[in-house]
């Protein structure tokens, strides 16, 4: 924690409406105090109050689980065509509420970076028939030359 607290009971300078604690910088921290303390939630060393900070952090977490739940996005990366369906689906989930933005984003990403690794392969072959057939004029001209 980069916050420090001034003594126990010590008065607080700023308001008795807010927490005892000082940020880092020396500013007066603004949350309210927990009933009757100095402290508010997050400064407060209370057994409490640490368990009251330890509950809603893992209410936390079990929120993010809970939006991590299958969205229908059927994925198929295997083709050009299906990486264009796969990004198509994932934008229409998006526009029906379905499916979070970042995660949308993510997927239309990664289907467009395999579209170009699909158009460079393609590239790639079309190289190597090219490279095939002036081999094979090479050739025969070496062979014409004899």
């Amino acid at each position: 924690m980069t916050e420090q607290t001034q003594e126990a009971g010590a008065p607080n300078t700023s308001s008795s409406t807010t927490c005892a604690a000082l940020t880092a910088s020396g500013q007066p921290c603004r949350a309210l105090p927990l009933s009757g303390q100095p402290f508010c939630l997050f400064h407060s060393q209370q057994a409490e109050a640490k368990r009251i900070m330890a509950d809603a952090r893992r209410a936390g977490g079990l929120a993010r689980l809970a939006s991590l739940k299958p969205t229908g996005l059927v994925v198929k990366l295997g083709t050009p065509q299906e990486c264009k369906e796969t990004a198509r689906q994932a934008l229409q989930l998006m526009l029906d509420g379905k499916l979070d933005r970042p995660r949308c984003d993510s997927t239309v990403n990664g289907c467009a970076k395999l579209l170009e690794s699909f158009a460079l392969g393609e590239l790639q072959a079309q190289i190597d028939v090219i490279k095939a057939d002036l081999k094979v004029v090479k050739d025969d001209g070496n062979t014409n030359a004899s």
